[in-house]
């Protein structure tokens, strides 16, 4: 009886540690834009590729602790994730994302890529990313989406940092 619990309790430990190491897409498509916009930079650039760190650095290191409060406050809705993949370690996900701040709402559709490394999903977006896509025709044909910054948008960078 002892040693079917041992077997039970070590077939558990396994199952658990497997399981938490796999993450899903759609999951980290969608923490990765809430911590993000809430300005939770830290948090945002653990779900990001080591090569493309660089704005959640920025960020953290450039906003303003007013806009950053500002962020916090914000409600973020990260909704109607499609995930494509491209091939087995690159996806192209699409999402539609929802912000309001003091009763003022946007919505933006967003598309992000996601590089699998080891066995887990992360946020691969940048200039260089594109080399595993789908061939250039096909890319050509993306729609244009909205960055990071044009979420944020351009009146709060402003106000946030006047210039004198």
């Amino acid at each position: 009886m002892k040693r079917i619990i041992n077997i039970l309790f070590v077939a558990s430990l396994s199952f658990v540690f497997f399981a938490c190491s796999n993450n899903k897409k759609e999951e980290v498509v969608e923490k990765y834009y809430t911590h993000f916009l809430k300005g939770e930079f830290e948090e945002a650039k653990k779900l990001v590729t080591e090569e493309h760190q660089g704005l959640c650095d920025l960020m953290a290191s450039f906003a303003p602790e007013e806009e950053k409060a500002k962020m916090a406050k914000t409600e973020v809705s990260v909704t109607n994730i499609s995930c494509e993949d491209i091939n087995d370690s690159i996806s192209i996900c699409s999402c539609q994302i929802k912000t309001s701040y003091e009763g003022e709402e946007k919505t933006i559709d967003e598309k992000v890529e996601l590089k699998k490394v080891g066995n887990d999903w992360y946020i691969n977006q940048g200039k260089e990313s594109n080399e595993d896509k789908k061939d250039v025709d096909q890319e050509e044909n993306m729609p244009i989406t909205a960055s990071e910054e044009e979420i944020l948008t351009e009146d709060t960078i402003i106000e946030s940092n006047p210039v004198e």
